[in-house]
């Protein structure tokens, strides 16, 4: 499943491509309506020119033709200013959405970014008390270490029995756990 800002770019994207191409669409329309507008102004040149030399109905013709053809000027005009508007107007949406999208994968680059840097940080402090907790435990230990030797020395010396000096020597380090709060896995 996408995330809804993933669903989010993604009907943004699809709504730029359809007013890039219906912009294409619109740009063509109005380059062959430009055309015929060129067209049409020739025309109207040479009927304007022949107007004059002719006479009766075949004038009269002459004349309503050039009547519609300056009404479907007009008309051609109109719809390729209104042509023109609505490519300024999804020329401007499209720079809309554009700005839009750059805002926001800066937004989430940003962030992103700021993610990583607090997980690096988080972890190198964590790093840094798991090397205390470590540098701690084997200093304890080196310490029981010291004190089971200088006990066991002690015993020794006094010459007791073997079996005396076992005894002794597991009550002692029963004892010295207690106090050290350690459990019985480091024998």
């Amino acid at each position: 499943m996408e995330s809804p800002s993933t669903d989010g770019i993604e009907q943004v994207r699809q709504l730029v491509t359809t007013l890039a191409e219906q912009l294409t669409v619109n740009q063509e329309a109005i380059s062959v309506l430009k055309c015929q507008v060129e067209i049409l102004k020739d025309q109207l040149m040479v009927l304007g020119l022949s107007a004059g030399n002719l006479n009766g109905s075949l004038g009269e013709i002459k004349v309503r033709e050039y009547a519609q053809l300056i009404q479907e000027h007009q008309r051609l005009r109109q719809e390729n200013d209104s042509l023109n508007g609505l490519l300024g107007m999804y020329e401007n949406g499209l720079n809309e959405v554009l700005l839009k999208m750059r805002e926001f994968m800066q937004d989430t680059v940003e962030k992103t970014l700021q993610i990583h840097k607090n997980y690096q940080e988080q972890l190198a402090k964590q790093f840094q008390v798991q090397q205390q907790y470590q540098k701690s435990y084997l200093d304890l230990k080196e310490n029981l270490y010291q004190i089971n030797n200088l006990i066991r020395h002690a015993y020794v010396s006094e010459s007791l029995g073997v079996s005396e000096t076992l005894e002794a020597l597991q009550i002692e380090n029963k004892e010295l756990r207690e106090m050290l709060h350690l459990n019985e896995e480091l024998e």
